[in-house]
């Protein structure tokens, strides 16, 4: 599930393990066996990015407030991901096509669950 809006009455958990080999999708699993739906963020959808799309769970943090505030992904993520990491929105990267491996594919993962 892709997260496409914020909603007020929700509360956002973001998946912070980040572990390539031994714990890898251990955030996403624990979520999904304790019945709490999952999304990830629109990355694919609004960038290009030239390294993997792992991203610090500040930025992720700095993403859905900026979303928050301006209802924009394209402007949140350019706003809260840093410049070093190669993002591009994806009318800027119409010109310059990079392959994109399997792995750049996923997205981190944010889950919500309704405030209580």
């Amino acid at each position: 599930e892709v997260l496409t809006r914020l909603e007020a009455d929700a509360v956002y958990i973001i998946g912070g393990l980040v572990d390539h080999n031994k714990h890898k999708g251990l955030t996403h699993e624990r979520a999904t066996r304790a019945g709490v739906r999952t999304a990830r963020l629109p990355i694919d959808e609004h960038l290009q990015m030239h390294q993997r799309r792992v991203l610090a769970v500040n930025h992720v943090f700095e993403i859905l407030l900026h979303f928050g505030n301006c209802n924009d992904w394209t402007e949140a993520f350019m706003r809260a991901i840093p410049q070093r990491r190669g993002a591009h929105t994806r009318t800027e990267s119409a010109h310059s096509p990079t392959e994109s491996s399997t792995e750049e594919k996923r997205g981190p993962s944010v889950s919500d669950a309704p405030a209580a």
